[in-house]
């Protein structure tokens, strides 16, 4: 069968909490006056250090042959935090929930209505009401045509009757999303490449396997 890029990551991932953490390209300088200065010099990315927990032998062949199908840093891979597949009130899954105005059975995705005039909040609907996203769950959706944005909720809200809701998240969002884009929530991923050079996969006396990597979200 061929294979479809970019590659899936094993679901269930089999891998440790591991905290998607957001890197940013700034210079950053003291003035005479004693006042500190920033400025960003480039997008700022999520990175992450993933590590399984112990692997059989056809669980790590899995995970190794996803890193080695990406041939170095050529193609691309989606990651989602693992911990966060789902928003953290709704960790058991979406069970029961019903979108607001007779919309049917929620199923982890939203619209994206509107983004704000400071590109660091976004208004979502097509939710139940009430739902509840809490600082540190995470949302996604696709920009400029093929592009993939990742975005951390910083301010935790709830949507209202209508199911509507606004959220303040980091990093801004990027030009060229477009309004009743499909937003994910449940695992929200972006495309990352895994550095070749940090795979290891070392064989414990069990025959067991822990894998390790890190990775870089791409934009492109």
């Amino acid at each position: 069968m061929a294979i479809t890029y970019p590659r899936d990551m094993p679901d269930p991932p089999l891998v440790r909490p591991a905290p998607f953490k957001l890197q940013r390209m700034q210079i950053r300088r003291m003035t005479r006056a004693g006042l500190a200065a920033a400025a960003d010099i480039g997008p700022p990315l999520w990175a992450v250090d993933m590590q399984t927990v112990p692997l059989t032998e056809a669980q790590a062949g899995e995970w190794i042959g996803i890193i080695d199908s990406l041939r170095g840093g050529i193609e691309n891979i989606k990651l989602w935090p693992p911990m966060r597949r789902f928003p953290l009130v709704y960790q058991s899954g979406w069970g029961t929930l019903q979108i607001a105005g007779g919309g049917g059975a929620f199923t982890g995705q939203a619209a994206l209505d509107a983004v704000g005039a400071n590109n660091d909040t976004v208004t979502l609907s097509g939710l139940p009401d009430g739902f509840q996203l809490v600082a540190g769950d995470f949302l996604a959706f696709t920009y400029d045509t093929d592009k993939r944005a990742l975005h951390k909720v910083v301010e935790s809200a709830v949507a209202n009757a209508s199911g509507v809701g606004t959220w303040t998240v980091e990093p801004f969002v990027r030009p060229g999303w477009v309004a009743t884009t499909a937003v994910d929530l449940e695992k929200p991923y972006c495309l990352m490449k895994i550095d070749p050079d940090s795979v290891s996969d070392p064989i414990n006396i069990n025959r067991s396997t822990v894998l390790s990597f890190k990775a870089l979200q791409t934009l492109s």
